[in-house]
């Protein structure tokens, strides 16, 4: 037979079936472990499905042979969601290559037969998969067990409901009836035998050799009856009639040659039997087809499929006849799998799924149909096929983005950089190579390969390579920049794309990178994240240091992945529905369905032979073999170019569409024109220096220079060939407008009346629809190439203007439009659904879809997942009707050909609706399908879809009618600015967020400017996910813009975007004045039923809540001045304020930038009673606040009020009990009465005052009465003479600064953490400065005395307090002594010790501690007395008293007395002086027994009066000059006496007494001597 074969589909992937989670059951064994084996172990992977019901359920099982104990199994409808549950049975033995289900009759769905190399057979009654839990044990009760191990050793196995039978090495076969009886009962085990009895015995003598071992068994049901088909190995096949078992056919089959393709008797022993298959027998035929697999053993890898037929006729038994073979099948390559229908053979191969005709008319001429593999797309896609590199999507991409307005530039300035850079100017010599290299740093990115560039720049510059030069350093940039982010979203939309994306092998393939997931982490990524996944993987490789690097690492990356996805998708076997026609793969871990190939398919892909049967594919041309001829070249030309681009433009294409629109449509296909015609620019070359090296590279341009010249002269000779067959061009354009008629999509007129489910027929309709919109997509974009091609080299072609103008206003937008609709219909194909945002509530109350089935449930769960694509919204949105051609039935798997005729049903309706009508652009249905789309949150695809259309509609030549037709475009306008707007409040930031607010703003501006904007919105269905705008039809075009302003308004307020939501608001305000200025078209004066007052206070209000939230603060406080209604004025200056504290931006009030305009007063107010309400200490304060705003308006008294008040509250508020916050309620105390002083010390004395009573607060007045003032103020005369006058209660300087001492002395005190309270500044603080002395806060206590006391009070709190420092410094304990004016001195003495024995006189018992403090309380106590004697001269007598009183013994210190010696009045002599004189301290000594102190101070008093210098002696003689206490030393003579007679120091004692009586004696007689001097003088 000649072998040929044409190209008839190709694989669809159920999108979904890699992402089964399994349930591990582990089957328990009452055998326990044994190595007996009974059955050779499995050796190749093994999958099979059983189909069972209506509708169909498809019942799948696979074993992995590198986990043979393991059975999957997958349960599959095709009118529910592929299942994401599946069951995986874990054996205790390894299984053989067999497995078998059936329909259970009983309470069980299924019973699965299993059996184990160990020859136990598992009989496994199946409940409902979700019944079943993980990691937990098969129910012992369902389960059934039976240990054929003495039957062994087995060499196969097949069974049938309630029967197994297995077939021996020794050709024996055995059947168990399996679920039909006990194994202990009679009949249970059957062995097949040729005869019984006697005639058994007398057949064993008389034949001839016994057959081989069984090779492989089938059992079929023939017309009612289970025959047992049995290939044994030397090629013998038997037939057994299960029921009688009973052999009914027995024939040894020849082996085919290789030479040829019928039966060659002679060449029995050249190939080996393996298999067998046994087709299905239809009701009409009698003929049952056979197929035996051959494997000859002189040739590796040689196998031949040979087809058999088997006549059965009926009678009184059944009858079998062997025909001659159908067919020879020679297979190159290993057999995976083979299915055999009644008149089909399909064979599954490595490289693809072949069919043949088992009973075609001529079979010597039968040729083969071919279905491709995914493997084939997957290779493509990732650029891992051999005649695609992906070096080519750098080098296209380069040539693309290096526009030819770049280059020009660059040329331009060219001259300049050579002579100034490159050592050739007259002012820079080769010096100035740093500078070059400098340059070269500082131009882009410093990065490793960065030195790399560099030193090839130099060696270019050198080498006078200056095109080069520029081309590296810009190319370096441009690579950095646009290049390789473009590449790496061409890659990542690859990987990611449906049928590409595995999630297995995605996994494996982060594992190679060290990328660790747990089941429930990966399951759980979305799109979004495993974008962010892979691009961080990318950019963090070891090798992705520069640009270049990066696109290795996608190199690198997808090689790994699409070997992960080749050796995680092995077939494994194939499955065939008879009945339906429907085709399946099964893989290792998906399934995949397959279609037919569209006739532009068959005309691009086939071979070339093919073309000959135009008429087959629906295209007519009248010309006959000469135009057939035309059309052949011109297909041939346009695979030129498809050739000498390659597929990767295509990528580019798609990437400027809907990825990053760094260039525009027409500026790519430019720039591929311009490919075709020079080649790439020159960045490609220098980029490639880095990666391939500079020889390598420049070998590559010149191979790519001479590729180029080879296709330019064949394009060239080809076109003039073509012109001259032709013999015009007219004709060839007639020609290929005819051919452009099969790219166009097809309509359909759709009955629909029933709605979509989400389905397994779903998935496969929408992936099939994506693999023929990129087939579609990509040929128009050939043949736009092609057209566009033709006008560029018109000029050696000769065509004439009339076509060139032919092709550029009819040939050129006709393909342009049809690459359009593909590349929407692909791009909703391809583009994963977004997940819903957890910002947008909408989206998530939609996908509760309440009240509504499980269906639509299921499938929004899977939004945001890669294989749930925006086409599933689309198509899940369909309503049509069970009997429609043009939709899938959900009754079974469908086949290939009603996959391929349900895509023109989706694609109708996508571009065309459901009744196919047909408008003047797509700009009507695109809103449509925007809207379904909007309604399940796709935002990113509804901007995509509305961006492109526009810019299509922009293009025609009807775009001028566009805004007034109907009002489309402004539907278009309305729906994109709500789709931007969403983006923006979805987890968008910074300038991406701004940008979308902006387009959504301009947006929704144009949305209202387009005529009919009015009745177009509001038919917009509010089922659609949008606020309803309900209008009023005869509005005016002014009140129409007021209305939907504020409608956009709030829609930006409800998405949080203020920015927008103030534009409109403003726009709205400046409708107001016309829309309510005329009549609206229904005669009503006023439509809005609202005042013009009424409503710009709203919309000012509106414009101030947007502005504060912007934080705006300026525009804001504008808002609020321009509201023209007061009261919402009010409402919006209290909010003002109330923001203004919460975000601590209080200073805004008072930094006298804002016109208050009459709003003074009512700030204060606000201002005011916010403060009341506030805490005390709020931060920002309220009332420092209102100080600083009174202060910027030059209210001083008002400042100085509310400061006060401030304190004031702290004072009465309840007293915090932490230390730190007691300290800092004191110290703002401090600062507000300091403040309030200096406030005051602004105003005229004669209003120095504040009001106690100020801001309502009683608190204030607790301590000051409302009573009339003490004192009245004197009139005086001030600026026009007017004499104010006040007699009322007030609060003045002075009472200020009482209050400010005694805080500082609180104060002072909570830092010692002694308490004390504030009683007022009206009565004298006597136990404040008790505290104070005894805390040692002596310039605190001064202070108080100097403000509270005068006069003699004054005095004589002064000597409390220095009574009470003089006591600090005595060591010694005493209990309660009194001192001056009844001050309290308890505890203010230094104790000492338990064990300290004080002896007067001894002060050298004093303690060295107690020494030391006292030492420090002399120092002060000197201090103090020095500082403040002036202010009562009796100090230091009260000090020495007091020392004196409490140690009589003590020793005074030098200072002290110095300070009686020293205070002598001038001209006096003797012991006179002030009120601290020796005397008074003379009296001292003598009052408190110190004779000796006494007696030396009276002594030297006495001698420093005898020895007075001779000028002073006059004035001594004068009356009264001298006077000594004589009383006081008479006192002192008799206290001497009194102790010599009472024997009291009596030596000590006689000896003052002598030294006083001496010198008292000479003293006398010296003032006798001057008293008769004096007389003398006087007389004289």
């Amino acid at each position: 037979m000649e072998s040929k074969w044409r190209l008839a589909g190709t694989e669809v992937p159920i999108i979904g079936s890699d992402s089964v989670k399994w349930i591990e059951l582990s089957i328990s064994s009452s055998y326990g472990n044994n190595d007996w084996t009974a059955v050779a172990p499995l050796t190749e992977d093994c999958a099979s499905c059983f189909v069972v019901g209506d509708p169909c359920v498809y019942l799948i099982w696979r074993i992995h042979k590198t986990f043979p104990n393991a059975l999957e199994l997958l349960q599959l409808s095709s009118s529910q969601p592929f299942p994401i549950l599946g069951l995986r049975f874990l054996f205790p033995h390894p299984l053989s290559p067999f497995a078998f289900l059936s329909q259970n009759s009983s309470t069980h769905c299924y019973s699965l037969c299993a059996f184990t190399v160990s020859g136990v057979a598992f009989v496994l009654n199946l409940s409902d998969f979700s019944s079943y839990e993980s990691s937990s044990i098969f129910p012992s009760q369902h389960l059934s067990e039976f240990n054929l191990q003495e039957y062994g050793p087995i060499t196969s196995v097949a069974a049938t409901p309630g029967c197994l039978v297995v077939g021996r090495n020794d050709a024996s076969l055995f059947s168990f009836q399996i679920g039909m009886l006990h194994p202990t009962d009679p009949g249970f085990v059957q062995q097949l035998r040729d005869d019984s009895g006697i005639g058994r015995f007398w057949g064993l003598m008389s034949r001839g050799k016994a057959v081989g071992a069984v090779k492989d068994l089938v059992i079929a049901e023939v017309q009612g009856k289970k025959l047992l088909f049995v290939l044994h190995s030397e090629s013998t096949l038997r037939v057994w009639d299960l029921s009688s078992r009973t052999r009914i056919f027995s024939h040894t089959m020849t082996s085919p040659t290789l030479e040829g393709n019928f039966l060659n008797l002679s060449c029995l022993k050249r190939a080996e039997s393996i298999r067998l298959w046994v087709g299905e027998t239809s009701s009409s035929s009698s003929i049952i087809p056979l197929a035996i697999l051959h494997r000859h053993t002189s040739e590796v890898g040689m196998e031949i499929i040979c087809v058999y037929s088997l006549r059965c006729s009926f009678g009184d038994r059944l009858m079998l006849s062997l025909e001659s073979s159908l067919q020879n099948i020679s297979l190159e390559g290993g057999c995976i799998d083979v299915k055999l229908t009644s008149d089909k053979i399909w064979i599954l191969k490595d490289s693809g799924l072949v069919f043949y005709n088992l009973f075609h008319a001529n079979v010597a001429v039968e040729e083969a149909s071919f279905y491709t593999l995914q493997e084939e797309f997957v290779a493509d896609q990732l650029f891992q096929s051999s005649d695609h590199s992906s070096d080519d999507l750098l080098s296209i991409t380069c040539s693309i983005v290096t526009s030819a307005k770049v280059f020009a530039h660059l040329d331009r300035w060219m001259e300049e950089f050579v002579a100034d850079q490159l050592f050739q100017s007259s002012e820079h010599s080769s010096d100035d190579l740093l500078s070059i290299t400098c340059s070269i740093v500082t131009s882009a990115k410093v990065e490793q390969l960065c030195f790399l560039y560099i030193y090839i720049y130099i060696f270019f510059a050198l080498s006078s390579h200056y095109k080069s030069c520029v081309a590296l350093t810009f190319s370096f940039t441009l690579l950095q920049d646009h290049i390789v982010p473009f590449v790496s979203s061409i890659y990542l939309r690859r990987i990611l794309h449906p049928g590409v994306h595995h999630n297995s092998v995605l996994r494996a393939t982060l594992l190679d990178y060290n990328r660790h997931y747990t089941d429930s982490e990966f399951l759980s990524l979305t799109v979004d994240g495993l974008r962010k996944e892979i691009i961080s993987l990318i950019e963090h490789e070891d090798t992705a240091e520069s640009p270049l690097s990066i696109f290795c690492a996608w190199k690198s990356f997808c090689t790994r992945y699409f070997h992960h996805w080749c050796k995680n998708n092995e077939p494994f076997g194939l499955f065939v529905q008879s009945s339906t026609g429907a085709v399946g793969l099964l893989r290792k871990n998906s399934v995949s369905a397959f279609r037919s190939l569209e006739k532009i398919e068959l005309l691009t892909d086939g071979p070339s032979d093919q073309f000959g049967e135009l008429a087959s594919f629906g295209l007519d041309l009248s010309g006959g073999d000469s135009e057939r001829e035309i059309l052949f070249q011109v297909l041939r030309c346009i695979t030129s170019i498809s050739q000498q681009l390659g597929k990767t433009a295509s990528a580019i294409f798609y990437e400027s569409f809907v990825g990053m629109t760094m260039v525009t449509f027409e500026e790519t296909v430019s720039r591929l024109l311009k490919i075709l015609e020079t080649g790439y620019s020159s960045s490609v070359t220098a980029l490639n220096i880095p990666h391939l090296g500079a020889d390598v590279s420049r070998e590559k341009e010149l191979a790519d220079h001479k590729n180029l010249r080879k296709f330019s002269i064949d394009m060239l000779i080809s076109l003039q060939t073509l012109s001259k067959k032709a013999a015009s061009w007219d004709k060839v354009l007639n020609i290929i407008e005819s051919y452009l008629q099969f790219f166009v999509p097809r309509k359909v007129i759709q009955h629909l009346n029933v709605e979509a489910v989400f389905s397994v027929n779903t998935s496969i309709l929408v992936q099939a629809t994506s693999q023929i919109a990129k087939v579609m997509f990509e040929v128009a974009l050939d043949v736009l190439l092609f057209l566009s091609y033709l006008v560029n080299i018109s000029g050696q072609i000769s065509m004439l203007h009339d076509d060139i103008s032919r092709i550029q206003l009819e040939l050129i937008p006709m393909i342009q439009e049809i690459v359009f609709e593909w590349l929407i219909i692909l791009f909703f194909g391809i583009t994963p659904s977004e997940s819903p945002s957890i910002e947008d509530f909408s989206s998530q109350l939609s996908s509760l879809q309440i009240d509504s089935n499980m269906g639509k449930r299921s499938w929004s769960e899977n939004l945001g997942k890669c294989h749930f694509t925006l086409a599933f919204i689309l198509q899940l949105n369909i309503q049509g009707s069970s009997g429609d051609p043009s939709l899938m039935s959900l009754r079974s798997l469908p086949n290939p050909q009603d996959v391929t005729s349900s895509i023109h049903g989706f694609t109708s309706w996508i571009l065309w609706g459901e009744t196919g009508e047909e408008s003047s652009s797509f700009l009507r249905r695109s809103t449509q399908l925007a809207l379904i789309l909007l309604r399940h949150g796709q935002y990113d695809a509804v901007e995509y879809l509305l961006t492109i259309v526009e810019a299509n509609s922009q293009k025609e030549k009807i775009f001028r009618s566009v805004q007034d037709a109907g009002g489309d475009w402004c539907i278009l306008q309305h729906l994109l600015g709500f789709c931007l707007l969403a983006q923006a409040q979805c987890g968008l930031h910074g300038i991406l967020r701004e940008k979308k607010v902006c387009a959504a703003v301009r947006s929704f501006f144009r949305a209202s400017s387009g005529q009919g904007a009015s009745q177009a919105l509001q038919s917009l269905s509010h089922e659609a996910g949008l606020p309803h705008l309900v209008f009023d039809g005869c509005l005016s075009s002014a009140v129409w813009k007021l209305q939907y302003y504020q409608w956009v308004m709030q829609m930006f307020e409800q998405y949080n975007v203020s920015e927008g939501a103030c534009q409109f608001a403003l726009a709205a305000l400046e409708q107001v004045d016309e829309a309510l200025s005329v009549k609206d078209g229904c005669g009503s004066e006023n439509p809005l039923n609202e005042s013009t007052t009424t409503l710009k206070g709203r919309l000012w209000a509106n414009v101030f809540k947007f502005t504060l939230d912007l934080n705006l603060l300026h525009d804001a406080y504008c808002a609020i001045i321009s509201n023209p209604d007061e009261e919402s004025k009010y409402i919006c200056l209290r909010r003002f304020i109330i923001v203004l504290y919460e975000r601590k931006a209080t200073k805004f009030l008072c930094d006298g930038k804002l016109p208050f305009i009459g709003l003074a007063d009512k700030i204060e107010r606000e201002l005011a009673w916010k403060a009341e309400r506030s805490d005390v200490l709020a931060k920002p304060n309220p009332y420092k606040l209102l100080y600083a705003f009174e202060m910027q308006r030059h209210n001083w008294r008002r400042a100085a009020s509310y400061i006060y008040l401030y304190s004031a509250r702290l004072r009465t508020e309840p007293v915090p009990k932490d230390h730190h916050q007691i300290l800092l309620a004191l110290n703002e105390r401090l600062n507000g009465l300091s403040t309030a002083i200096n406030a005051l010390l602004l105003v005229r004395p004669a209003y120095a005052w504040i009001d106690p009573l100020l801001g309502g607060n009683s608190s204030i007045n607790e301590h000051y009465p409302s009573k009339r003032a003490k004192k009245l103020l004197k009139e005086q005369l001030i600026g026009d003479d007017v004499h104010p006058q006040r007699l009322q209660s007030y609060i003045d300087v002075e009472k200020l600064e009482k209050e400010f001492v005694l805080t500082s002395a609180e104060y002072l005190l909570s830092v010692a953490n002694v308490k004390w309270k504030f009683t007022g500044v009206d009565q004298t603080p006597s136990d404040l400065v008790c505290l104070l002395v005894q805390e040692n806060l002596y310039d605190m206590a001064f202070t108080v005395l100097l403000k509270f006391w005068k006069g003699s009070g004054l005095k004589r709190e002064l000597e409390s307090v220095f009574s009470a420092m003089s006591l600090k410094c005595c060591p010694i304990k005493v209990g309660s002594l009194r001192a001056g004016n009844d001050f309290k001195t308890h505890g203010l003495l230094l104790e000492s010790s338990k064990d300290e024995v004080v002896v007067h006189g001894s002060p050298d018992n004093v303690p060295p501690v107690q020494q030391y403090k006292g030492s420090g309380q002399w120092e002060t106590l000197e201090l103090y007395l020095e500082k403040y004697k002036d202010f009562h001269a009796r100090l230091p007598v009260v000090v020495a008293e007091t020392l004196l009183r409490t140690d009589p013994q003590i020793e005074l210190p030098l200072w002290l007395v110095h300070k009686f010696k020293d205070g002598q009045r001038e001209r006096t002599w003797g012991m006179t002086g002030q009120e601290s004189s020796p005397a008074s301290l003379f009296r001292l000594y003598v009052e408190y027994g110190r004779y000796t102190e006494a007696t030396n101070l009276l002594l030297e008093c006495i001698d420093s009066f005898a020895s007075m210098r001779p000028a002073d002696i006059i004035n001594r003689k004068r009356p009264f000059a001298v006077w000594f206490p004589y009383t006081a030393i008479e006192r002192l003579w008799c206290q001497l006496e009194e102790s010599i007679n009472s024997g009291h120091m009596v030596n000590q004692c006689d000896k003052l007494k002598k030294l006083l009586h001496d010198a008292l004696l000479n003293h006398l007689k010296l003032v006798k001597v001057d008293s008769d001097d004096a007389i003398s003088s006087a007389s004289g």
